[in-house]
This record gives C-alpha cells, structure tokens and sequence, in this order.
C-alpha cells in the first residue's frame, strides 16, 4: 500500500452542515470520512472511512486548478470509473502540500455548483 493520510473536514462556510452531512452521511454511505489512501504508484487511491474498506475510487494527476488556475494535486472520481460520485455528481478534489506532511484540500462536485460550493478539508500523512 502507499500513503495514507488522515482527513479533517473543515466547518467553512454557511454550506457547511450540508458538506458535513453529504461528506460523513452520503458519501460513506452512513459511515464516517476519515481520509485518503493513495496506491503505490501514487496515480490512484479511495477514500477511507470508518468502517469498511477504502472506497471511492480516484485516479490523481498535476493538473490546473478550477480555483485559481494554479497547479494542483486533482483528484477524478470519474476517472477512476466512479459512476454516481464521478460521472454522474462530477466529484474532484483539488490538494496542495502546505508543509511536508499537511496537504489543504478543496472538493466540489458539479452536481452541487462545482468549485464555488466547495467543501474544505485538510490531510496529515499518518506514519507508517
């Protein structure tokens, strides 16, 4: 396996509830979020929960940022053949290291008014 790395999802904004409820609710589904579990190519990954498996497959890339144009981290649930959450919601994440070890990251999803209803959230590597 590669790295894996422990989420936090930020309470930002009055959309807030409603990213806390989709993220720890919907998007499990009824499990709570706890992260990001990246292969060891490093092109690819799920999400973590609580319980279960990682799931919510990923592929990752550098690519231009939705946000600000900037280079980022992006994460395409489409990509990695994610129907609901990928094709059909739009999901994508945008990640940038802040520190070695913290990454700040930024999800959207089409469905909901893509990078301008984003959910914030931070990453922390765990120690292998």
């Amino acid at each position: 396996a590669g790295k894996k790395w422990q989420g936090h999802l930020l309470p930002l904004g009055i959309l807030a509830p409603a990213s806390t409820f989709i993220t720890h609710v919907l998007f499990g589904p009824f499990t709570k979020w706890t992260g990001k579990a990246f292969a060891l190519d490093g092109h690819s990954g799920a999400n973590t929960f609580v319980r279960g498996r990682p799931r919510r497959a990923f592929r990752s890339s550098i690519a231009k940022s939705d946000m600000d144009g900037r280079m980022a981290l992006v994460l395409d649930y489409a990509g990695a053949g994610e129907l609901l959450w990928g094709r059909a919601a739009g999901m994508r994440d945008e990640l940038r290291e802040v520190v070695p070890g913290v990454m700040i990251g930024i999800g959207s999803m089409q469905l909901t008014g893509g990078i301008h209803n984003a959910a914030m959230f931070v990453l922390i590597e765990k120690s292998q």
